[in-house]
């Protein structure tokens, strides 16, 4: 399968065809028409140097090339920017070990940095829904893709649903997103929604293990995740799902 470039982020991607969905961002990597990609050189070369950073663990090196991006009107910029600032905002968040003697200051620093970073995250998802609606029509399938996902990390997921008819029903960025809304909503249905993106998308296994753990099934989530972190050996996505099952398998021992 040939490796495809992320227009979003930069990462590198495997497809089996010439479109899908980033492992590492959740971007739809399609076509996407030159009106509606307004990113600035510079900013394109922070995402990039921002996401690289994050994935070799260089998170405070990350947000700051993140936060040179504030002043950016591109939905696409603030896009990536918010999942950064959110891996960032996890690390900080899963850093806190209540196992520390003494004040604990270290643990201080990482929750004030946590909540800071979960609140410039939902500020950039914010944007993108704000610069998507105004946007001139007809809009593409990836921007309106973006907004979408925007809408289910701020956790509107009624409102990211009704988006899904915005999207042709046949398409990858629409089961794609189908599947995001049903697992993060809990749908009885989700499980039907992810079993035929396992062999399309890499982050399909993601969330069945995220889906399994959220109906109580620990130890198939387990499984789930351990394959799928093989798969995709920097899976930033997964830090939160991985270490509340440890902190779950800790508790009963």
């Amino acid at each position: 399968m040939p490796d495809i470039a992320c227009v979003y982020c930069g990462a590198s991607n495997s497809f089996k065809e010439s479109e899908g969905v980033c492992h590492f961002c959740e971007g739809y990597v399609a076509s996407i028409p030159p009106h509606e990609l307004n990113m600035t050189n510079a900013e394109r070369q922070s995402i990039l140097q921002a996401r690289e950073m994050v994935e070799n663990g260089n998170y405070e090196g990350a947000c700051k090339l993140v936060d040179s991006t504030s002043g950016s009107k591109d939905p696409f910029v603030n896009y990536v920017a918010g999942i950064i600032y959110k891996y960032c905002s996890d690390f900080y968040y899963f850093s806190i070990d209540y196992a520390l003697k003494g004040f604990m200051e270290q643990n201080a620093e990482n929750r004030e940095r946590s909540l800071k970073l979960e609140g410039l995250s939902r500020e950039r998802f914010y944007r993108v829904v704000y610069e998507v609606e105004k946007a001139p029509e007809p809009k593409s399938e990836p921007l309106v893709y973006l907004e979408l996902v925007s809408l289910v990390k701020l956790g509107r997921l009624a409102e990211a649903k009704a988006m899904l008819e915005k999207l042709d029903k046949k398409g990858k960025a629409y089961a794609y997103a189908n599947m995001l809304c049903q697992v993060e909503a809990n749908d009885k249905q989700a499980e039907k929604a992810i079993r035929p993106l396992l062999e399309k998308e890499a982050n399909a296994s993601y969330y069945l293990a995220k889906y399994f753990a959220k109906n109580g099934k620990l130890g198939k989530a387990k499984q789930i995740l351990a394959k799928f972190k093989k798969l995709v050996p920097n899976a930033l996505i997964a830090l939160p799902l991985e270490k509340r099952i440890q902190e779950y398998e800790s508790n009963l021992e």
